[in-house]
């Protein structure tokens, strides 16, 4: 419904993420009652983009919105903002994001039986991420045993520990 404006905007914003070593994690566009709310996710590529980053691209997008008219409806809210730490790791990109991280990972195997997975995130890949394994004991000692390489689209759901 809004790929073309959405095509725009990114065009719009490139100048501004390079400018900021930003990308866009992602973008979401709706309409709701007569306001067209835009949200954009930003981060850089190991993490950690601030504030004051996200607000420089936010008023520069919404400058530029205004220069070349792109909205043509002038309702519109521009929510430029940080993915959090407590978001789902999805691609090859957020797993580089969080290498030396404390991750939680759910698979499915070929026969579909979820496993989970908790550790450090050593080595990613053009197709897998490489784990070393964290076991608790009962006396809560924390050990790291070997590597487990986990192909990234046997991966259902994983998260930073925070």
């Amino acid at each position: 419904m809004f790929e073309e404006l959405e095509t725009e905007i990114k065009t719009l914003i490139e100048p501004v993420l390079d400018k900021v070593k930003a990308e866009i994690i992602e973008l979401n566009i709706k309409k709701i009652n007569n306001t067209l709310y835009l949200q954009i996710i930003i981060d850089k590529e190991t993490g950690g983009i601030s504030i004051e980053e996200c607000s420089i691209v936010n008023r520069e997008l919404y400058a530029k919105l205004g220069k070349y008219d792109v909205i043509r409806d002038k309702n519109y809210m521009v929510e430029v903002s940080s993915p959090g730490v407590d978001r789902p790791i999805k691609t090859k990109n957020d797993f580089r994001r969080v290498i030396g991280r404390h991750v939680n990972i759910f698979t499915s195997d070929n026969l579909n039986n979820p496993k989970t997975y908790e550790g450090i995130v050593k080595k990613v890949l053009e197709d897998k991420v490489m784990i070393i394994p964290i076991k608790k004991s009962k006396k809560r000692k924390v050990t790291t045993t070997g590597i487990v390489s986990l192909m990234i689209k046997d991966i259902i759901k994983a998260k930073q520990v925070i």
